[in-house]
């Protein structure tokens, strides 16, 4: 029963279930399934049907796309508060990315989509939500094109690298340390680009004194002159 509890006090952290009420709240715990996932973990896998989304209670889920010809694209890194799957919302087609743990461990509430639906259909406000959680994804992947576009990649590094510290960061004496320990392939994975070329701006920040290293994780030590390579 605390628990149950503690869950429907959690969701209001979602932007998707932030204006629920107490008993909103408490029916969609009820009609989801709490499952606990260990590091190295895969939710689900890309090609598998989805039938249902996930709201991250607790840890850290990485999305990725491999393509027939073995190249890795990150799309997102999520953390508590997030959801992911919602796609499964508007058809049952397979899915587009592999979900997979990078925490020590990872709580997550599904949702299955039918059940959803049924409940979401007679409450506008719920409907609302989800219009917005679903419009705050495509700005985010509209900001990812521009970036593309009209950045090089100092700069989109740069970006990446700063979205990373607000959304996953704390600050330190050293400055604002990201906490999700990323390795060059795995950034590089998130840009689109390959290992070497971000090391390679890796290194020129380290030189010019904007990011340093402290074991496993970056470290913005000069904000200004990180966002002086955004060109």
């Amino acid at each position: 029963m605390e628990k149950t509890l503690a869950n429907v006090e959690r969701l209001h952290e979602f932007r998707l279930f932030g204006d629920l009420s107490e008993a909103q709240a408490g029916d969609i715990v009820a009609m989801s399934a709490m499952r606990l996932h260990g590091r190295g973990e895969v939710i689900w896998r890309q090609g598998e049907s989805a039938d249902g989304f996930c709201a991250l209670l607790s840890g850290m889920v990485r999305l990725e796309s491999t393509s027939p010809r073995g190249q890795v694209k990150t799309w997102r890194i999520l953390s508590e508060g997030d959801c992911f799957g919602e796609m499964a919302l508007f058809d049952e087609k397979a899915r587009r990315a592999t979900a997979t743990v990078m925490s020590d461990a990872a709580e997550v509430m599904f949702v299955d989509a039918d059940r959803f639906w049924a409940y979401l259909r007679p409450r506008p406000t719920l409907l609302r939500n989800l219009l917005n959680h679903l419009s705050a994804l495509v700005r985010q992947v509209d900001q990812e094109f521009s970036d593309v576009i009209f950045h090089n990649m100092n700069g989109r590094l740069v970006k990446l690298l700063m979205r990373l510290a607000r959304r996953h960061g704390r600050d330190t004496a050293e400055g604002r340390l990201i906490e999700v320990a990323l390795t060059h392939q795995e950034i590089a994975n998130l840009l689109g680009a390959t290992r070497e070329t971000v090391s390679k701006c890796i290194g020129n920040f380290r030189r010019d004194g904007a990011l340093a290293q402290i074991g496993p994780h970056l470290v913005i030590t000069d904000g200004e002159k990180l966002a002086s390579w955004i060109r």
